[in-house]
């Protein structure tokens, strides 16, 4: 009897834990593709100057919500977009704008990723 109860808990934990990070993700992932959105909308909209500085925010963003990501996603994916972030202010300082909004595109599409690979399914967990 005592087994059992140790399992269920451990089960409502491990249970718990997942809810948690997922909503995590998810949060995550919206407020950064806003961002990112709002920065791609700039670049069409012939708003580079302001681009520069949102790029500076958007690469501090990363970093604070990259450290609740850490744990319990993998570094490696974590670290290939802070990489790709480190590009960002750069490339909008010295006006590449094409490849900045490839690069704000390339972000998005790894962030969604993480919440693809991520998200308890049964194709992800097993």
């Amino acid at each position: 009897m005592k087994r059992l109860i140790i399992s269920l808990v451990m089960v409502a934990l491990i249970i718990a834990f997942s809810i948690s990070n997922t909503v995590t993700l998810y949060n995550v992932r919206g407020e950064l593709n806003e961002h990112l959105n709002n920065m791609a909308q700039k670049l069409e909209g012939g708003e580079a100057q302001d681009v520069v500085e949102d790029t500076q925010q958007f690469q501090q963003l990363w970093l604070d919500r990259e450290e609740k990501l850490v744990r319990f996603i993998r570094h490696t994916d974590l670290e290939q977009i802070t990489w790709d972030c480190a590009r960002l202010p750069y490339l909008a300082k010295y006006g590449d704008m094409a490849e900045l909004t490839a690069e704000i595109n390339r972000i998005q599409l790894q962030i969604n990723h993480l919440w693809e690979t991520q998200v308890p399914r049964i194709r992800t967990v097993f």
